[in-house]
């Protein structure tokens, strides 16, 4: 039974202020005629749901200032969001705000809505003026969280960071990002003993857990991490992420049947995310179920897991298996998603010379090469591109720069290879006794 509408903006209480006996809890609004809903909005102490009403209750009723409304709206927004409708709670916020424009905690709450909406630069506007009028954590915590993410400054992210836990010293959300900012300055020690203090104030939490299997992971000591993956999922069994995860790195234990099993349970938690499909693909391979992982990838892109990430791997294994053409249409597909990188156009190059349309691929290594000058595979595509069609000097200085930026020496017999096919027999050997 709906016992609230939206019409035109308006909320209409239905129904006064008792609930049906088959309503929500199947008890009245009111418990006691001292409590007040307002009150109970501004106590802020029950269900989200129950929370709804109380504050809608107490923005139907007159007589609140300004400032008491607009923490009626803070908490009804904080209701919604919780109940995960975004839209709702960003309109509570900004009625928040509207109301109280001096009031950091209306603000703070609208800037964290921007970011759950992707609004990232209104996000940052909010906490700044949040953080002029009043420094907290909560504002410095969000500078630090869109400085790193999406800025990519993770200097300026530390120092924000350690604002907010000054401010905040019991600030655990604050520390496990602290950590993370300390992975991306490369301060691994620093970002170990972080976590350690996050799990010490905090045994339970899994992103702190996880935060430590990441240290161990980045050492290459995965029997170790394995034992903190094993931790979090102890404590966050049914999330996706840590499961498809914990894939990866039975993967690099050679556990790849129990790989298999994590990955395919990431699947049905979170059957839109990529990662389950790709490291259970991944374990497939390892294990010569070649066509399964091929059936894996389809069923990804079926279910419209397809991102940039698993595309390129299916193209990847669809040209180990000879597949070159159907590896063109999914690399091709990888290179429209964003975040598309160096790697796609530097594979997009060597399906392209397996096809023989050499000009596709000198294109397609030129733009791998605009975004990463020592790309040693692309510098290597674009020599061979180069050489078949006629510019050999050229395709000799770019063989040597390919190999000056560490291209596997198995490469230099291929190279030969395609100078004999072109006629060049005698730069053929001067470059097998060169290198």
């Amino acid at each position: 039974m709906r016992l609230f509408v939206r019409l035109t903006g308006t909320v209409v209480l239905l129904g006064a202020l008792c609930l049906s006996a088959v309503s929500l809890s199947a008890r009245p609004l009111l418990s006691s005629s001292e409590e007040s809903a307002g009150q109970l909005c501004l106590r802020d102490e029950d269900t989200p749901e129950r929370m709804l009403l109380y504050c809608r209750a107490a923005l139907a009723e007159e007589g609140a200032t300004d400032e008491t409304r607009s923490e009626y709206h803070r908490n009804l927004g904080s209701a919604d969001q919780d109940l995960g409708d975004i839209e709702a709670a960003t309109e509570s916020f900004l009625a928040a705000v509207d109301l109280d424009p001096g009031s950091v905690e209306a603000l703070n709450l609208l800037a964290w809505n921007y970011w759950d909406l992707d609004r990232e630069p209104e996000a940052m506007v909010l906490f700044r003026r949040s953080s002029q009028m009043r420094p907290t954590a909560s504002a410095y915590g969000g500078m630090a969280n869109i400085l790193r993410r999406i800025e990519q400054r993770p200097e300026e992210a530390l120092e924000s960071i350690e604002i907010a836990l000054a401010l905040l010293p019991d600030y655990r959300w604050g520390l496990r990002e602290k950590g993370w900012i300390l992975f991306d300055l490369d301060q691994d020690e620093d970002a170990l003993a972080t976590f350690q203090e996050a799990v010490y104030a905090d045994g339970d939490n899994a992103s702190a857990h996880w935060g430590i299997m990441t240290y161990h992971q980045r050492k290459g000591d995965y029997e170790t991490a394995l034992l903190s993956a094993n931790r979090t999922m102890e404590i966050a069994p049914e999330d996706a992420f840590y499961r498809a995860r914990r894939a990866f790195i039975l993967r690099r234990l050679d556990r790849n049947q129990q790989a298999i099993l994590d990955a395919s349970r990431a699947i049905e938690l979170d059957p839109l995310r990529s990662n389950g499909y790709a490291q259970k693909a991944f374990a497939e391979i390892a294990l010569g179920y070649t066509a399964r992982a091929l059936s894996t990838f389809e069923e990804a892109v079926e279910a419209g897991a397809g991102d940039n990430f698993l595309l390129y791997w299916y193209a990847d294994h669809l040209s180990e298996m000879g597949r070159m053409e159907e590896a063109m249409l999914q690399i091709d597909a990888a290179i429209a998603e964003p975040d598309t990188d160096s790697a796609d156009q530097t594979l997009k190059a060597y399906i392209a010379l397996e096809l023989d349309r050499d000009e596709t691929a000198l294109e397609a290594a030129e733009a791998a090469l605009a975004e990463d000058a020592e790309d040693e595979y692309a510098l290597y595509y674009k020599a061979v591109a180069d050489l078949r069609m006629g510019r050999a000097e050229e395709a000799i200085a770019g063989f040597d720069a390919a190999m000056a930026a560490d291209l596997p020496e198995n490469y230099v017999s291929r190279f030969v290879a395609e100078l004999v096919f072109e006629g060049k027999v005698a730069t053929a050997l001067k470059l097998r006794l060169k290198y």
